[in-house]
């Protein structure tokens, strides 16, 4: 019922956009789909917060629930990138994905993974600048599989990066904007749960580049739901 009632209104918000951008409700001029372009964006940073909110009341309560399943990471990217266009397209970003094109599966919660990514991209793009690149690649062995993300922001304070991930963490470093500290935190719970890794790299100036690891044999990712 929570989920319910703080989500109706973020999609209603969409809903009402998409039947402007549509052109549904009479002629609009490229002034106003701007505009509701930029509120599109905003309500899609909504809800993700809600999103973000609610399951990370779930890890917090032990109640949530997998659905394990064959997930290719580079699909996952590329549903990131349609997910987040006009979040894109509003900041002048482009979202660029390396991969090899024989990737195998991972055994994972692909809905949860999509979540990670998003969170992840959506944070990068509160500190690119305009008209730059995100860049995200995805390598692989027979054991385990690495995304890694690098945008061309300011950078992380090297003093930030064993602290970024921590619940409600706000600093000068990683924007909280958006997220109220939620966002890296829930990605590293759902790290955690599948028995990978996340972490952080920087340097002042050169940006940020997030990466996480994932085992590919699903026996390790099931070691890893059964301890947790």
């Amino acid at each position: 019922m929570l989920a319910h009632d703080l989500k109706a209104p973020v999609v209603s918000i969409r809903q009402a956009c998409a039947m402007f951008d549509d052109g549904l409700l009479g002629e609009v001029s490229g002034e106003q789909l701007e505009v509701v372009g930029m509120i599109t964006a905003n309500a899609a940073t909504l809800e993700r917060m809600v999103g973000d909110f609610l399951d990370i009341v779930r890890c917090v309560e032990g109640a949530t629930q997998l659905h394990m399943e064959q997930v290719h990471l580079p699909a996952i990217v590329h549903a990131v990138a349609r997910q987040l266009a006009p979040t894109l397209e509003a900041a002048h970003l482009t979202l660029t994905l390396t991969a090899a094109a024989d990737l195998p599966p991972v055994w994972a919660d692909g809905a949860q993974f999509q979540r990670v990514v998003t969170n992840l991209v959506a944070n990068a793009v509160r500190y690119a600048p305009p008209a730059s690149a995100i860049e995200v690649a995805v390598v692989g062995d027979a054991t385990n599989q690495r995304l890694t993300l690098q945008d061309h922001g300011p950078g992380i304070p090297a003093a930030d990066l064993d602290s970024i991930f921590s619940r409600f963490w706000q600093g000068e470093g990683v924007s909280t904007s958006g997220n109220c500290g939620l966002g890296l935190f829930l990605c590293r719970a759902i790290l955690d749960q599948h028995g990978g890794r996340i972490w952080a790299e920087s340097e002042a100036g050169q940006g940020a580049r997030f990466s996480f690891e994932i085992p590919v044999d699903r026996r390790a990712t099931a070691r890893a739901l059964a301890t947790a």
